[in-house]
Order: C-alpha cells, then structure tokens, then sequence
C-alpha cells in the first residue's frame, strides 16, 4: 500500500478505511514503526484514545525518535485523564528536541491545568519565542500573567492576540476585565 494512499485516506477523513489500511500493512510488516504512528493518530482522530496509545506505544518502541509519535502519546495520556503520564512523555520528548513548538505548548497548557503558572509561562514564553502570531499562546499567556498580578505583562501578551485577530472575543473579555479594553 503506497505512502499517497495513507495521506489520501487521512485528507478525506475516511478513517475507518485508512485504519483497515495501516493495519492490513502491519500485518505484512509488524515492524512499521511509521504505520503505528498513522493508525495511532487516526485513532485519536476518532477518539478512540486507548487504540491510539496502544499504536502510539508500538510506534515508540520502534522508532524511539519519532517526535509526533511522543507528542500525540502524550496527547493520549492526557485524554485518558492521565495528566501526570502526558507530563513525564512530553518532558521526554523536550530531551530529545528541546524546541519543538506543539511539546512546548501542550507542556505549558498542562502546566496550567494542574496549578503550576510559573512553569507554565516559562514554557509558553520558550514556544511563543518561535511563533509570536499563535493566538491562543499569546492568549493563554495573558491570562496566566494576569492571574499572576503582572497587568503590564497580561495587558501585552492580550493585546498581541487581540491586535493579531481584532475579534478575537476571549482576549478582548479578559481586556475588558483589567480594565483595558
């Protein structure tokens, strides 16, 4: 089965075939460490968020580099309600590329979720070195700075998103909350 017919299958959304495709190449060939990243992530397209650990794991094992196969395994973790996991691989993946953007990102955002702010910006402000136009980073980060009483810094980072999309509604309600709108 040829690398186009994969993408094909993943552009049209036909999940149910592309997954009796990955698995039909992994029966030919268990050993496809890129086919186990494709079912696993058209798996968590589906949400089916065992299946896709369980090929994300496979993927891993096989190919221990592959980037996307750590982030989207972390990804998994996190929707499983496994927090902590989704942190420990996501930190693994920031060993092996520290700049990798969406790592970066998920990493912070998790950070935030579980009551740890100073990490979190930390990372967001590392990623937001590399992309300065990712509105909900740019977003995120207003509203940690503020929550952290530093205005000047909330007030900056919510006027970038709100500059970047003038409508960009959330940023102009937390603006409007500080008083800077």
């Amino acid at each position: 089965v040829s690398q186009s017919r994969y993408q094909y299958l993943k552009e049209r959304k036909q999940w149910s075939e592309a997954i009796q495709t990955y698995q039909k190449a992994l029966r030919l060939d268990p050993r496809m460490g890129e086919a186990h990243y494709q079912l696993g992530w058209v798996y968590q397209q589906q949400g089916n968020r065992h299946a896709a650990l369980s090929a994300l794991t496979q993927a891993v094992a096989l190919i221990p580099t592959h980037v996307s196969a750590h982030h989207q395994m972390a990804l998994s973790y996190e929707h499983l309600g496994k927090s902590e996991k989704a942190i420990e691989v996501l930190l693994n993946l920031l060993l092996m590329q520290s700049d990798y953007l969406p790592a970066l990102y998920d990493l912070g955002r998790l950070y935030e979720e579980t009551g740890r702010p100073e990490q979190a910006i930390r990372l967001l402000e590392q990623a937001g070195k590399q992309d300065k136009t990712y509105l909900d980073l740019l977003y995120r980060l207003g509203k940690l700075h503020a929550r952290q009483n530093n205005p000047a810094r909330a007030e900056a980072y919510l006027q970038e998103s709100a500059r970047l999309k003038p409508h960009f509604v959330p940023a102009l309600m937390q603006l409007g909350k500080m008083g800077l709108s």
